[in-house]
């Protein structure tokens, strides 16, 4: 399906003020509003001159001229319709609907759900609380040291009593069983224990549907999940794509509180770190960007690259960017005797960078 057929939608939307809120919201986030229909007769004399019925219509119940029998007719012509709930709704029997969105992140992960369809959707709500902080880890380029970060930043947690879960959901090249010589990472309903208040599992695509729902409920469980993502490629095309390696990003974008991005500050790095951040700022998420600077140069080309990079990301970050020290020889030992950091070399400059941001982190 073309992308921009995808990023087309139509209001029909009776009270102005949600009306303006919903469009704006969608302008903000990248999309095209085609049509702003003020009762039902001008919507369906639009859409009887389309050819596209691909179209997201976002419909309120109050407005002049709805009934069930139009969105019947509605989505029999294939269009996708969000029906959102006002005061004055006219009966509309038994089509779902939904409250206005209070957020333009709210009103983007319900159209994101829709392009998904029939992919996987949030279990039911839950009463219990959530108790778990989720972070993502991730990278714009191969060989940031994201596996690493992760790793070590869920062990520097799980030390000071913290219970940890450690993911895997890095489709393209998971890695974290091979790191930590945890064979078996999937145990079914179970979180795989691999060490004191540490637990992890693996996403997989013949397990992805269990999967999802066991991070749902990993919320209540647990009081950080990290989440090793890899590298992010093409960041709206996976929120909306329908293969199943785009599942885990979905679920951080909704759900998670922090994302650690990780980049290099190489010419190639830079570009992709400017993309990526064009894009986000198009596709609003839930959790806030923390960036981290990955294989600094000392001295005057150091202080050098920190402006580039900075400037990189000042589409949507103004909070201080970590720089992580280069240490290729405590992590390879690490890598070579399946070991965090804290056990290869405790006083290693990259270990007591990530045991603080642990720290920033419990804090």
């Amino acid at each position: 399906m073309d992308r921009k057929i995808e990023n087309i939608a139509i209001t029909a939307i009776a009270d102005s003020d949600e009306e303006g809120f919903i469009a704006a919201s969608l302008f903000n986030s990248g999309w095209q509003v085609q049509f702003r229909a003020l009762d039902f007769a001008s919507l369906k004399s639009h859409l009887e001159a389309l050819t596209q019925p691909q179209l997201k219509i976002l419909i309120s119940t109050d407005l002049e001229g709805l009934s069930a029998a139009g969105i019947s007719e509605l989505l029999d012509s294939g269009f996708t319709i969000f029906l959102f709930s006002s005061d004055n709704s006219v009966d509309i029997g038994n089509y779902p609907v939904s409250p206005f969105p209070k957020s333009a992140l709210e009103l983007i992960s319900l159209l994101r759900g829709s392009l998904r369809a029939p992919l996987l959707h949030p279990p039911s709500q839950s009463t219990q609380k959530v108790t778990a902080r989720s972070i993502a880890v991730a990278s714009v380029g191969s060989g940031s040291g994201c596996t690493t970060v992760a790793i070590n930043l869920a062990a520097e947690l799980s030390l000071s009593g913290a219970r940890v879960l450690l993911v895997d959901a890095n489709p393209d090249a998971p890695a974290i069983a091979t790191l930590i010589d945890g064979r078996g990472l999937y145990q079914g309903d179970a979180f795989a224990n691999i060490g004191q208040n540490f637990w992890a599992m693996e996403l997989t695509q013949v397990t992805i549907t269990k999967d999802i729902e066991r991070l749902y409920r990993s919320q209540h469980e647990f009081d950080f999940i990290l989440l090793d993502i890899g590298v992010i490629r093409d960041f709206p095309q996976v929120l909306t794509g329908k293969r199943w390696s785009g599942e885990a990003i979905n679920w951080i974008s909704n759900n998670c509180d922090k994302l650690l991005l990780l980049s290099r500050s190489d010419l190639l790095s830079l570009k992709r770190l400017r993309t990526f951040a064009r894009l986000i700022s198009q596709n609003p998420i839930k959790p806030s960007i923390k960036f981290l600077h990955m294989a600094r140069p000392h001295g005057k080309s150091g202080a050098e690259r920190d402006k580039s990079f900075i400037d990189s990301i000042s589409l949507i970050s103004s909070e201080k960017v970590l720089v992580l020290p280069v240490d290729t020889r405590t992590v390879q030992r690490a890598e070579e005797e399946r070991s965090t950091l804290y056990e290869i070399h405790e006083r290693s400059p990259l270990r007591k960078a990530i045991a603080e941001m642990a720290g920033q982190l419990r804090g």
